[in-house]
Protein backbone atom coordinates (compact mmCIF):
# COMPACT_ATOMS: atom_id res chain seq x y z
CA UNK A 1 0.00 0.00 0.00
CA UNK A 2 1.59 3.47 -1.32
CA UNK A 3 1.64 5.99 1.90
CA UNK A 4 -0.47 9.23 0.93
CA UNK A 5 -0.57 12.73 3.25
CA UNK A 6 -2.68 15.18 4.04
CA UNK A 7 -0.91 17.92 3.03
CA UNK A 8 2.24 17.43 3.85
CA UNK A 9 1.56 14.81 6.49
CA UNK A 10 1.14 11.13 6.33
CA UNK A 11 -1.43 9.84 8.99
CA UNK A 12 -1.30 6.22 9.59
CA UNK A 13 -5.22 4.76 11.08
CA UNK A 14 -4.62 1.36 12.94
CA UNK A 15 -6.09 -1.31 14.69
CA UNK A 16 -5.07 -4.65 16.71
CA UNK A 17 -6.53 -7.28 18.06
CA UNK A 18 -5.53 -9.63 21.30
CA UNK A 19 -6.38 -12.37 23.45
CA UNK A 20 -5.43 -13.37 26.51
CA UNK A 21 -3.00 -15.39 27.24
CA UNK A 22 -0.97 -17.87 30.08
CA UNK A 23 -1.58 -17.04 33.73
CA UNK A 24 -4.42 -14.76 34.22
CA UNK A 25 -3.60 -12.68 37.35
CA UNK A 26 -6.72 -11.01 38.97
CA UNK A 27 -5.32 -7.27 38.26
CA UNK A 28 -3.46 -8.23 35.26
CA UNK A 29 -3.93 -10.66 31.91
CA UNK A 30 -0.96 -11.47 29.76
CA UNK A 31 -1.78 -10.65 25.78
CA UNK A 32 -0.79 -11.47 22.65
CA UNK A 33 -1.31 -9.37 19.46
CA UNK A 34 -3.64 -11.67 16.75
CA UNK A 35 -4.11 -8.92 14.29
CA UNK A 36 -2.77 -5.73 13.43
CA UNK A 37 -5.03 -3.19 10.49
CA UNK A 38 -3.69 -0.05 8.90
CA UNK A 39 -4.78 2.26 6.58
CA UNK A 40 -3.67 5.63 5.38
CA UNK A 41 -5.53 8.67 5.79
CA UNK A 42 -6.78 9.52 2.47
CA UNK A 43 -6.52 5.71 1.48
CA UNK A 44 -9.31 3.37 1.14
CA UNK A 45 -7.06 0.28 1.25
CA UNK A 46 -6.61 -1.42 4.23
CA UNK A 47 -3.80 -3.78 5.15
CA UNK A 48 -4.13 -6.33 7.71
CA UNK A 49 -1.36 -9.02 9.00
CA UNK A 50 -2.12 -12.14 10.96
CA UNK A 51 -0.69 -13.85 13.91
CA UNK A 52 -1.30 -17.20 12.25
CA UNK A 53 1.23 -15.97 9.76
CA UNK A 54 4.20 -15.11 11.86
CA UNK A 55 3.94 -12.80 14.69
CA UNK A 56 7.73 -11.00 13.85
CA UNK A 57 6.73 -10.74 10.09
CA UNK A 58 3.58 -8.86 10.98
CA UNK A 59 5.04 -6.86 14.12
CA UNK A 60 8.29 -6.26 11.67
CA UNK A 61 5.62 -4.85 8.76
CA UNK A 62 3.52 -2.83 11.31
CA UNK A 63 6.71 -1.39 12.59
CA UNK A 64 8.15 0.04 8.80
CA UNK A 65 4.99 2.05 8.07
CA UNK A 66 4.45 2.99 11.78
CA UNK A 67 7.74 4.61 11.04
CA UNK A 68 6.86 6.41 7.86
CA UNK A 69 3.61 8.10 9.68
CA UNK A 70 4.11 11.71 10.73
CA UNK A 71 1.16 11.49 13.14
CA UNK A 72 -0.65 7.29 13.94
CA UNK A 73 -3.99 7.50 14.58
CA UNK A 74 -6.66 5.31 16.41
CA UNK A 75 -8.97 4.22 19.28
CA UNK A 76 -7.26 3.53 22.78
CA UNK A 77 -3.76 3.39 20.91
CA UNK A 78 -2.12 5.45 24.00
CA UNK A 79 -3.25 3.52 26.59
CA UNK A 80 -3.66 -0.08 24.78
CA UNK A 81 -2.48 -0.72 21.31
CA UNK A 82 0.66 1.34 21.03
CA UNK A 83 1.91 -0.22 24.63
CA UNK A 84 0.71 -3.80 23.61
CA UNK A 85 2.73 -3.91 20.34
CA UNK A 86 5.87 -2.67 22.59
CA UNK A 87 5.51 -5.77 24.83
CA UNK A 88 5.30 -8.04 21.83
CA UNK A 89 8.45 -6.47 20.20
CA UNK A 90 10.30 -6.89 23.21
CA UNK A 91 8.96 -10.47 23.80
CA UNK A 92 10.32 -11.49 20.03
CA UNK A 93 13.79 -9.33 21.04
CA UNK A 94 12.75 -6.31 18.49
CA UNK A 95 13.22 -2.86 19.35
CA UNK A 96 10.18 -0.55 20.79
CA UNK A 97 8.79 1.76 18.80
CA UNK A 98 10.15 5.07 18.67
CA UNK A 99 8.06 8.15 20.07
CA UNK A 100 5.49 9.49 17.74
CA UNK A 101 2.86 12.29 16.94
CA UNK A 102 -0.12 10.73 18.42
CA UNK A 103 -4.16 11.54 17.45
CA UNK A 104 -6.30 9.04 19.87
CA UNK A 105 -9.96 9.55 19.79
CA UNK A 106 -10.45 8.16 23.13
CA UNK A 107 -8.15 9.71 24.87
CA UNK A 108 -7.98 12.73 23.10
CA UNK A 109 -11.46 13.54 23.06
CA UNK A 110 -12.72 16.96 24.21
CA UNK A 111 -13.35 16.51 28.05
CA UNK A 112 -16.77 15.02 28.67
CA UNK A 113 -18.87 13.07 31.35
CA UNK A 114 -22.04 10.72 31.30
CA UNK A 115 -21.31 9.94 27.72
CA UNK A 116 -20.03 6.54 26.41
CA UNK A 117 -17.00 6.75 24.35
CA UNK A 118 -16.03 3.76 22.64
CA UNK A 119 -15.62 3.28 19.00
CA UNK A 120 -19.06 1.84 18.57
CA UNK A 121 -21.20 4.25 20.72
CA UNK A 122 -19.23 6.94 19.01
CA UNK A 123 -19.90 6.09 15.64
CA UNK A 124 -23.63 5.57 15.87
CA UNK A 125 -23.63 9.38 17.56
CA UNK A 126 -21.48 10.62 14.51
CA UNK A 127 -23.84 8.93 12.18
CA UNK A 128 -20.56 7.12 10.21
CA UNK A 129 -21.11 4.94 7.64
CA UNK A 130 -19.30 1.63 8.98
CA UNK A 131 -20.50 -0.15 12.53
CA UNK A 132 -18.41 -1.75 14.45
CA UNK A 133 -18.03 -5.70 13.43
CA UNK A 134 -19.76 -6.95 16.91
CA UNK A 135 -18.44 -9.80 18.65
CA UNK A 136 -19.53 -12.30 21.50
CA UNK A 137 -17.65 -14.29 23.67
CA UNK A 138 -18.91 -17.13 20.90
CA UNK A 139 -17.91 -15.53 18.02
CA UNK A 140 -14.56 -15.09 18.89
CA UNK A 141 -14.00 -18.58 19.73
CA UNK A 142 -15.10 -19.64 16.22
CA UNK A 143 -13.22 -16.72 14.42
CA UNK A 144 -9.60 -18.34 16.08
CA UNK A 145 -11.13 -21.93 15.78
CA UNK A 146 -11.58 -20.99 11.97
CA UNK A 147 -8.79 -21.67 9.23
CA UNK A 148 -7.27 -18.16 8.20
CA UNK A 149 -9.25 -16.04 11.28
CA UNK A 150 -11.48 -14.47 8.94
CA UNK A 151 -13.44 -13.55 11.45
CA UNK A 152 -10.56 -11.82 13.25
CA UNK A 153 -9.31 -10.05 9.95
CA UNK A 154 -13.07 -8.83 9.35
CA UNK A 155 -12.97 -6.97 13.04
CA UNK A 156 -10.13 -5.52 13.16
CA UNK A 157 -10.38 -3.93 9.06
CA UNK A 158 -13.58 -2.54 10.09
CA UNK A 159 -12.71 -1.11 12.88
CA UNK A 160 -9.71 0.58 10.99
CA UNK A 161 -12.43 1.93 8.11
CA UNK A 162 -14.81 2.85 10.89
CA UNK A 163 -12.08 4.83 12.94
CA UNK A 164 -11.11 7.14 10.24
CA UNK A 165 -14.83 7.81 9.65
CA UNK A 166 -15.43 8.51 13.32
CA UNK A 167 -12.18 10.40 13.24
CA UNK A 168 -12.80 12.63 10.39
CA UNK A 169 -16.19 13.79 11.65
CA UNK A 170 -14.61 14.12 15.21
CA UNK A 171 -12.05 16.89 13.35
CA UNK A 172 -14.90 18.28 11.38
CA UNK A 173 -16.93 18.87 14.62
CA UNK A 174 -13.94 19.94 16.84
CA UNK A 175 -14.61 17.28 18.96
CA UNK A 176 -10.51 16.47 19.31
CA UNK A 177 -7.41 17.51 20.76
CA UNK A 178 -4.54 18.33 18.50
CA UNK A 179 -1.98 15.56 18.07
CA UNK A 180 -0.11 15.04 20.81
CA UNK A 181 3.74 13.10 21.34
CA UNK A 182 3.25 9.05 22.55
CA UNK A 183 6.43 8.03 24.06
CA UNK A 184 7.44 4.49 24.61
Amino acid sequence: MKMRTVGSLAILDFDIEARATGYGDPRWVPQEITAIAWSWIGDERVVCHLRCNGAPRMLARFRAVYEKANIVTGHNIRKYDLPLVNAEMLRFGMTPLPATLTQDTLRQITRTTGMKRDQDNLGKLLNTETDKHAMSWQDWQDAYAESGWGGVRKRVVTDVVGHKQIRARMIEDGWIKPPVIWRP
